[in-house]
């Protein structure tokens, strides 16, 4: 999947069969995609039912695209061979930054001490209602990735 090749998404964003996506259904497809590669932790859980961010669709498409870089992660055992980021963007269509300059990015309790540091930036630049994220942690142990926040940009 390449979201680029997608085109812009609105509010009115559908899934396969034409049918406005809210986010009861995009919890059950988000909890779908987790494994050994891919977690979600209980904060990140339970941020899908009701959330506030207004495009449910757009925010499932790019959690796919973080499982499928993750399930590639997981299985070179953490060697991709290129930066993450470039892999990110060039083969999965999504960006993400590694680090969040003054977050204090929080170390998720039960995971080794990991900091769910990087992001994935959905809609950015957007007004604040609209601003997309996805952060996540690096398992550099078990490669793979811990996702602790799906919603707006405000974290933690």
């Amino acid at each position: 999947m390449h979201l680029r090749e997608l085109g812009p998404l609105t509010d009115e964003d559908t899934s396969e069969n034409g049918q406005r996506l809210d986010w009861s259904a995009a919890a059950d497809r988000v909890r779908r995609l987790t494994g050994p590669h891919f977690t979600l932790t209980v904060r990140a859980d339970r941020m899908l039912e009701g959330n506030p961010y207004p495009r449910p669709q757009r925010m499932l498409m790019n959690l796919q695209a973080l499982a499928g870089l993750a399930r590639r992660y997981h299985d070179a055992d953490g060697d991709l061979g290129r930066p993450l980021d470039e892999i990110a963007l060039r083969e999965f269509g999504i960006e993400i930054a590694l680090t969040d300059k003054g977050l204090g990015a929080p170390v998720l309790s039960g995971y080794g001490g990991i900091r769910a540091e990087p992001h994935v930036k959905v809609d950015d630049h957007k007004k604040p209602h609209e601003c997309g994220r996805i952060y996540f942690a690096i398992d550099r142990v078990r490669c793979r990735f811990v996702v602790d926040h799906i919603g707006l940009h405000d974290y933690p």
